[in-house]
């Protein structure tokens, strides 16, 4: 099961993917989880698998805006330089312990974000 935040006519949704499109879970769900957070800490998992398995998208991938997966995360704790051949790409030794850093929400974008959008707008 995948999730995602979207924006839909410039208002912020969410939905499961199905095959090449959306399930937008909002439109069902929102008024009980108003947003993913919201949905995993409810444990909303077996609400959404009765909306599954229909072939019925509400929207299509293609078609999205997305937004970061969790787009209001509490805390944000990423774990670096964790597997082998990163280490060796950027010639460090292997460490006792591995490296955490924090991220902000500012810094996070959805998955099919381009950077070239991002370039093009700081140019302008």
């Amino acid at each position: 099961m995948q999730l995602v935040s979207f924006l839909q006519r410039g208002v912020a949704r969410y939905g499961v993917v199905e095959g090449d499109g959306v399930v937008d879970l909002t439109q069902r769900l929102g008024a009980e989880f108003p947003s993913v957070r919201a949905l995993i800490a409810g444990n909303g998992r077996t609400r959404i698998e009765r909306f599954l398995g229909r072939g019925r998208a509400d929207h299509a991938l293609a078609e999205l805006s997305y937004l970061p997966a969790v787009p209001d995360p509490a805390k944000i704790i990423c774990v670096g330089v964790n597997y082998h051949a990163h280490r060796a790409e950027m010639d460090r030794k292997a460490e006792d312990y591995p490296t955490l850093f924090i991220r902000w929400p500012s810094s996070l974008v959805g998955s099919a974000f381009s950077f070239a959008s991002l370039v093009s707008a700081a140019r302008s």
